[in-house]
């Protein structure tokens, strides 16, 4: 098929598409969601377990990519979207880049690949879609990936402007794992980029022991390569991890070691890779850091907390790398200092728990760090407050008051004030105020940043200021 053709194909099949009932109890909601640009918060939706993604703050994201079995979770993920303003967008299906030059593949990928888009956008009423592929590619057939997806945009673009198509690349533009992308031509032919700032040790050419999944100041880096390509950093979204690795040491006796040296396993010509380490939802990383044997540590160089533990299946030392609110706030901060147009998670489903993983080491949903843990990631958004700016004053939204920014927290959870101190001790963004007595004076400007408690009970019929007195997040407020 001659690519010129293929616009062409994608108008004729998706035009013959005659309108759906709407299933949405409100009919307004139906249709492609008519936004201009904005600042994005952009989640990936892997889970089909369908009451997930109702916990989700609805007013702060943007977009919302479904990588799950949507017949599970349509209509009524879409309907609440649409209630939101927030984008419903689909996954593309895999093409193998290595059969990029033949034809045959190429145009029986098209073909299928716009079925699917009809079927989505058209009759489903999503709002675009996102291309996620991960194979390696040599730079001189790069023009034709760009081809590719800069066709299917003008097709949905040529319908509405307003459908979304975005591209998956990863934390720098140097040929990562050997996936040598047009990326200034794929910014070009799409809404914007998603910057997976991920899984960066996928290719270890140093020493061959665990570190962090996305050290901030080498994300940094990468993404101000793309920007020294000329890509404009609206065009760019950040994309975090909230998940981490847990690695088996490899001949290691000392349960506080620093070093944890793993196992070589190869990846693409290289001898180390972090799949000699396991992927560990945030969740379930919460819970087994109650074991550690170090207790949570700090790598100054990195930004990136770790701690070791002993594992009890094969009783090896085990060294855990992760992201937590302290160092995804540091790059969220960088992000929006660079201009980035928002960011975005892989996962939104990894702040649950997942019972086959939780079962082994018998925690439940809900125990406290899981409780607790959709507060935390809401005090993440609040560094990236441009779409908030227009919210009210509502007590129950975000808003502004001055220069200081209300971000009310997802649910009022009881905590003692002894477990808030030692859940946040180093989360600098927001040094924790404990505002005792059911009344107190507004924060003024000069306050800083705080996270505001609100007595609940006094343990000793009122006493204020006991550690066993029960406190709840009543907001966060930040300069």
């Amino acid at each position: 098929m001659r690519w010129h053709h293929l616009t062409l194909s994608i108008l004729s099949i998706v035009g013959i598409c005659c309108a759906i009932e709407c299933p949405c109890e409100d009919q307004s909601l139906c249709g492609v969601l008519e936004v201009a640009d904005r600042p994005e918060f952009y989640v990936f939706l892997v889970d089909n377990q369908q009451n997930r993604w109702k916990d989700y703050d609805w007013n702060t994201v943007t977009t919302v990519a479904l990588f799950a079995n949507d017949t599970l979770l349509y209509p009524e993920i879409y309907c609440h979207a649409h209630k939101h303003n927030v984008r419903i967008v689909t996954g593309a299906d895999h093409f193998p880049l290595d059969k990029l030059n033949n034809d045959t593949l190429r145009a029986e990928w098209v073909d299928s690949q716009i079925q699917k888009v009809r079927a989505k956008v058209v009759e489903k009423g999503y709002d675009g879609i996102n291309v996620d592929t991960e194979d390696e590619l040599a730079a001189e057939d790069a023009q034709l990936l760009t081809l590719l997806v800069s066709s299917l945009r003008d097709g949905l673009k040529d319908i509405s402007p307003y459908y979304q198509v975005t591209f998956d690349v990863a934390w720098s533009p140097d040929c990562i794992d050997k996936r040598c992308y047009d990326y200034v031509g794929l910014a070009a032919a799409t809404d914007f980029l998603f910057v997976m700032s991920y899984d960066m040790r996928s290719q270890i050419t140093g020493p061959c022991i665990a570190s962090a999944n996305t050290p901030s100041r080498l994300a940094r880096q990468g993404v101000e390569k793309f920007l020294e390509m000329g890509i404009d950093p609206n065009l760019l979204v950040l994309g975090l991890p909230w998940y981490g690795y847990d690695y088996p040491c490899e001949d290691e006796t000392n349960t506080t070691t620093t070093v944890c040296k793993i196992k070589k396993v190869p990846f693409r010509g290289v001898a180390c890779s972090d799949a000699a380490g396991h992927e560990r939802d945030f969740s379930l990383l919460e819970e087994i850091r109650r074991t550690s044997t170090t207790g949570r540590r700090w790598d100054a160089s990195l930004e990136a907390p770790w701690w070791n533990y002993v594992n009890a299946d094969d009783g090896k030392i085990h060294q855990v790398w992760y992201d937590d609110p302290q160092s995804l706030l540091i790059k969220v901060k960088w992000a929006k200092r660079l201009g980035m147009r928002g960011v975005g998670m892989w996962t939104g489903d990894f702040v649950y728990p997942k019972s086959k993983l939780h079962k082994p080491i018998g925690l439940s949903a809900d125990s406290p760090s899981i409780v607790l843990l959709k507060d935390l990631m809401s005090v993440v958004l609040a560094c990236a407050p441009s779409r908030l700016k227009s919210r009210g004053t509502k007590r129950s939204r975000a808003y502004f008051g001055g220069n200081i920014l209300h971000l009310p927290l997802l649910s009022p959870y009881s905590w003692t004030r002894s477990r808030w101190s030692a859940v946040l001790p180093s989360f600098t963004a927001c040094d924790l105020t404990f505002v005792s007595g059911l009344a107190h004076r507004e924060p003024q400007s000069g306050d800083g940043a705080h996270l505001r408690v609100r007595l609940l009970q006094g343990a000793d019929g009122g006493a204020i200021g006991s550690d066993r007195d029960r406190y709840s997040v009543e907001e966060l407020v930040m300069k």
